[in-house]
């Protein structure tokens, strides 16, 4: 329940939209083929359980983390002084780079996805792939056509 409820279309800009599904159809029926799979130029992101867990992660990851502790720390000279108590201000300046404020956002983009962006000009490139190996399948008179539907407003 609690990953139904992420977000996975939170760093999908603004007027774009997430690649959700590709569906392939040969004469009505649908390919799954690896063969015929492999020609798309766009994937969706992996799912594990019918979900994107690596999306999950790369969204879980703050984009401007630095900034954030720069913010939290050095511009605020209280906060600074009373740290510096305890740790030297060298240590805190290094407080920065340390795991829990720079090392968990890098590891959960490293170890995520970035949301896969619908890009027509892919779709096309696909679409002529799909065409020569089905011609050179020996399916001369290859009619393709491409299809979009939006599940939501960035999907």
């Amino acid at each position: 329940m609690f990953f139904y409820a992420c977000d996975s279309t939170k760093r999908v800009p603004n007027g774009k939209k997430l690649l959700a599904k590709s569906v392939i159809l040969v004469d009505n029926n649908k390919e799954n083929s690896e063969e015929v799979t492999e020609l798309l130029s766009q994937k969706t992101n992996t799912k594990f359980l019918n979900l994107p867990f690596s999306l999950y992660f790369y969204n879980w990851a703050k984009p401007n983390h630095d900034s954030l502790f720069a913010e939290k720390f050095l511009k605020d000279s209280v906060r600074f002084e009373r740290i510096s108590k305890l740790l030297s201000s060298k240590q805190v300046y290094r407080l920065g780079e340390s795991f829990w404020y720079s090392g968990i956002h890098n590891f959960l983009k490293n170890t995520g996805e970035p949301p896969i962006i619908l890009d027509e000009a892919k779709t096309k490139k696909s679409l002529t792939k799909l065409k020569a190996y089905y011609f050179n399948q020996g399916y001369f008179n290859v009619d393709a056509t491409i299809k979009i539907d939006s599940i939501g407003l960035k999907k």
